[in-house]
């Protein structure tokens, strides 16, 4: 069938290590922002230095996270739902927020986050998952932003209402 069935943590995590491994390490983070942050892979690849934003020291305890723009105004494209400018924290998984801001150091505000297209990223993951013997598990990168929002439902890290919030989804289907 058309149905993209969630990706599991530990091979995300395990597709990444080999992207590491092989000399990718912005495809692997980009493999891991897109599951962490629930993302389309055209969502993913729309990023710019602007739309990832730092913590506020002085904004108060809510703003301690990263967070992420995603369906930017700016650029003039909606997201399949609609809307624009629709913020994700990457609250939850601290361990990424060096790897943001060493990014966010290295891209101007217009210039994309990711060095490579989506083709050469889907290329490399599938690549990793056929090294991992995962094909399997119907591999394609939208399964990512799948299994991102199973993980944080099935591991309790997000109520149910919170994953569809975050996942931009408009129906409970």
């Amino acid at each position: 069938s058309g149905q993209r069935l969630p990706f599991p943590r530990m091979a995300m995590l395990a597709v990444a290590g080999v992207l590491i491994e092989w000399g990718h390490p912005l495809m692997a983070m980009a493999v891991t922002v897109m599951f962490t942050c629930y993302l389309r892979p055209c969502e993913c690849f729309r990023l710019v230095g602007a739309n990832l934003i730092p913590p506020s020291r002085l904004a108060g305890r809510a703003y301690q996270s990263w967070g992420l723009v995603v369906n930017d105004a700016l650029q003039g494209i909606a997201g399949k739902t609609g809307c624009f400018d629709e913020a994700v924290l990457v609250d939850l998984d601290p361990w990424l927020w060096p790897v943001l801001a060493a990014i966010k150091g290295t891209v101007g505000d217009q210039q994309a986050l990711w060095p490579f297209t989506v083709a050469q990223l889907r290329h490399q993951f599938l690549r990793a998952c056929m090294a991992l013997d995962l094909m399997h598990l119907c591999t394609h990168l939208y399964s990512l932003r799948h299994g991102g929002a199973s993980d944080d439902l099935l591991s309790r890290r997000r109520p149910r209402q919170e994953v569809r919030a975050r996942g931009r989804w408009t129906t409970e289907s």
